[in-house]
C-alpha cells in the first residue's frame, strides 16, 4: 500500500466512522440478543428432540463400524494417507500447519483492498481447502466399509437354538446313516414337526452341516454340559458369557 491510498483509505474510514454506530452498547447489545436466541434454540433441540445417541457400547457386537461425526470424516480420511509412523502428520503436523496459518494469515495479507475480485489469492487458497475438505468427505463416505452382516454360522447357530435345542439340547449323537436332511424337512413319528414349510433347502442345509459339525457341541459337553443347560445361557449376556469362560474357575459362580 503507497502513501497515496494509506490517504484515501483513511479518509474513508473518517467518512463510515462518522455514521457509524457504537460498537458499545449497539452491536453489543444486538451480539446478545442473536446469541441468547441461539442458546434457547439449542436447548429447545436437547429438550424435545434430544441427542441422537446410540445403543449402550458392546465390544462382543462384531456388526457395528464405528464412525466418527460426519464433520470430522475429512480427517479421518486423511489420516489413510498416512499410515503407520507417518500418522502424526495427517493428526498433528498438518492441521497444526493450518492453525498457524490463520495466526499469521493478517500479518501476510495486509492489502486493503477488500473487494473478492481484487483477492485472487486468498479466494483461491480458500476455495482449495473447502474443496479439499468436500473431497475427503465425500471420499471417506464412499470408501466407507458396509455394516458388517452376521456371520452364516451364527445364522445357522440362531437357527438350532430357535428351532432344535429346545427339544434335542446343545448336541445331537446322530447315528451313522441317519439322512438328516430329509429328518429335517419331514418331520418324525416320535413328534418332530416337519420344517419344510419354515425353512428353505438352504437352511435345512446349513442346519445340517452345524449339526454334524465337529468340536463344538462335544466341548460344550466336556467342559459347560455338566451344569449349563444351552438353551437357558441363550438369555445371558454376551459380556457375562465371555468373561466366565475366559476366566474359567476364577469367575466367582465357577468358584462354588
Amino acid at each position: 500500500m503507497n502513501e497515496q491510498e494509506k490517504q484515501k483509505y483513511l479518509e474513508e474510514y473518517k467518512k463510515d466512522k462518522e455514521k457509524g454506530v457504537f460498537f458499545f452498547p449497539d452491536i453489543i447489545f444486538k451480539d446478545a440478543v442473536v446469541t441468547l436466541i441461539i442458546f434457547l434454540i439449542l436447548v429447545g433441540l436437547a429438550f424435545f428432540i434430544g441427542a441422537p445417541l446410540e445403543e449402550q457400547a458392546d465390544p462382543t457386537d462384531t456388526s457395528y463400524t464405528p464412525r466418527p461425526e460426519w464433520y470430522f470424516l475429512f480427517l479421518f480420511q486423511l489420516l489413510k494417507y498416512f499410515p503407520g509412523e507417518l500418522e502424526v502428520i495427517g493428526v498433528v503436523v498438518i492441521p497444526t500447519l493450518v492453525v498457524v496459518l490463520l495466526f499469521v494469515l493478517p500479518f501476510l495479507d495486509k492489502s486493503a483492498k477488500r473487494h473478492y475480485t481484487r483477492r485472487k489469492g486468498v479466494i483461491l487458497g480458500t476455495a482449495v481447502g473447502l474443496v479439499g475438505i468436500v473431497l475427503l468427505t465425500v471420499l471417506s463416505v464412499i470408501e466407507a466399509p458396509p455394516p458388517a452382516e452376521t456371520g452364516a454360522g451364527d445364522k445357522t447357530a440362531a437357527l438350532y437354538a430357535n428351532n432344535c435345542a429346545g427339544c434335542h439340547g446343545p448336541s445331537i449323537n446322530v447315528p451313522t446313516g441317519t439322512n438328516l436332511h430329509e429328518i429335517i424337512a419331514q418331520g418324525t413319528h416320535e413328534g418332530m414337526p416337519p420344517w419344510n414349510a419354515d425353512l428353505t433347502n438352504e437352511q435345512i442345509d446349513a442346519l445340517v452341516g452345524f449339526i454334524l459339525s465337529p468340536g463344538g457341541s462335544a466341548v460344550f459337553d466336556q467342559q459347560c454340559g455338566e451344569c449349563h443347560v444351552a438353551t437357558e445361557l441363550i438369555s445371558d449376556q454376551p459380556l457375562e458369557l465371555k468373561d466366565a469362560l475366559e476366566r474359567g474357575t476364577a469367575f466367582e459362580p465357577h468358584a462354588d
